[in-house]
């Protein structure tokens, strides 16, 4: 099992685990046989305890693994594709601020944060000008939670930019932009707090605030900046999550209506090749959740077209699949949602097909209805890439 190897990498055991986490011995042992299943704050406590650097990435594999949605669905792997794209723009103009400040927060977005604080403090020392410099001392606070101190910072390199009569290649649209990711990454941060605090529901309340203040000030941004298609693609990003969290049909509707315009953008070629492709899987997925199935059928099936090799394509196809069976009852879809598991599994050399498919609710009819094969296509053997 997963924990067993992360205590025994961490070196500890079963008694030292148990007393960090405030379990017994026994309940540890249950775990790692696949007797019991943590609660989300057991689950908090134990990526505490097993991390080996920060704990946020450790935290969400073993969300999924306990059965729960990660804090950050779905969504680091994209801030570490696109992280490649605006380095290889800043290197060909490596003054540009806005894509520095981008860059940076690619990497904080994506984990990185000894590698944005790097960034940060040969930003300071690069850029002179004191807006610049105060939006930077913005992302050195994100970069270390500190999301009261860096709205407070950021708020200010807004004031000063407004006073300022030189001109700046800066623009107010990029600082209120920033403004608001720091707002959604803090509202992850609530999210967090939620499956540790006993007022869960307090805690889950002030994060869907903080993203809804992130939403105003990305709209604001937006309104200024219609065409940044890197904006677009955040807001999508952040709507998205919105939406898994409420669940409402609504919210569905405004991340497709997002997720279009990314994807119809005459310059969305800046976003690069890996994070459009995933915008697309993920305006397929939206489809699914909202119910308006043969568009996601149809996306799917134009984009697998494409990307015949692009596991997530399989993976959101078995979730479609088991989606149209609880619509019409037609059992052969369970048979499309194995197969198209399977040709997730044999396309993805990550495991995120397999740990997700094992907990995930999208998929627990096909668990249930076909248990046997579903443990036959999550067993086989794949081939080595």
């Amino acid at each position: 099992m997963r924990l067993s190897v992360l205590r025994k990498e961490k070196g500890l055991n079963m008694d030292q685990l148990a007393q960090a986490v405030g379990v017994s011995k026994s309940f540890i042992s249950l775990l790692e046989s696949g007797g019991r299943q943590p609660s989300r704050e057991v689950v908090q406590k134990l990526a505490a305890a097993l991390s080996h650097d920060e704990p946020a990435a450790l935290r969400d594999e073993l969300l999924i693994l306990a059965g729960f949605a990660p804090v950050n669905i779905r969504a680091v792997s994209a801030y570490q594709d696109a992280l490649q794209t605006y380095t290889q723009s800043l290197l060909q103009d490596p003054d540009n601020f806005r894509l520095y400040t981008r860059v940076v927060m690619a990497l904080i977005k994506a984990e990185r944060y000894e590698q944005a604080r790097e960034r940060i403090q040969e930003g300071l020392q690069r850029f002179q000008h004191s807006v610049q410099l105060q939006f930077l001392l913005a992302q050195l606070e994100l970069s270390k939670g500190n999301y009261a101190a860096a709205i407070l910072n950021q708020e200010t390199a807004i004031r000063q930019f407004e006073h300022q009569s030189d001109t700046l290649t800066l623009q107010r649209a990029d600082l209120v932009f920033n403004l608001g990711a720091i707002y959604f990454m803090q509202g992850y941060h609530f999210l967090g707090q939620a499956a540790r605090s006993p007022e869960v529901e307090s805690a889950k309340s002030q994060g869907l605030k903080a993203f809804e203040t992130a939403r105003g000030y990305f709209e604001e941004a937006l309104k200024a900046s219609p065409d940044d298609v890197y904006m677009m693609d955040e807001y999508a990003r952040l709507l998205f999550n919105r939406a898994y969290l409420l669940q409402q049909p609504v919210a569905w509707e405004l991340t497709i209506q997002m997720y279009r315009k990314v994807l119809t953008c005459s310059n969305k070629h800046e976003l690069g090749p890996q994070p459009l492709r995933e915008s697309a899987a993920f305006l397929a997925h939206a489809y699914t959740q909202s119910g308006a199935l043969d568009e996601a059928e149809l996306t799917l099936g134009l984009m697998t077209s494409f990307y015949p090799d692009y596991w997530l394509l399989h993976y959101l196809n078995a979730c479609l699949q088991v989606r149209c069976f609880e619509r019409s009852g037609e059992t052969r879809l369970l048979d499309q949602a194995l197969q198209a598991l399977d040709q997730a599994l044999q396309h993805d050399t990550q495991g995120q097909a397999r740990s997700e498919a094992e907990h995930d609710p999208d998929l627990a009819v096909l668990r249930q209805q076909r248990q046997s094969a579903f443990a036959k296509v999550l067993k086989k053997v794949r081939p080595q890439s």
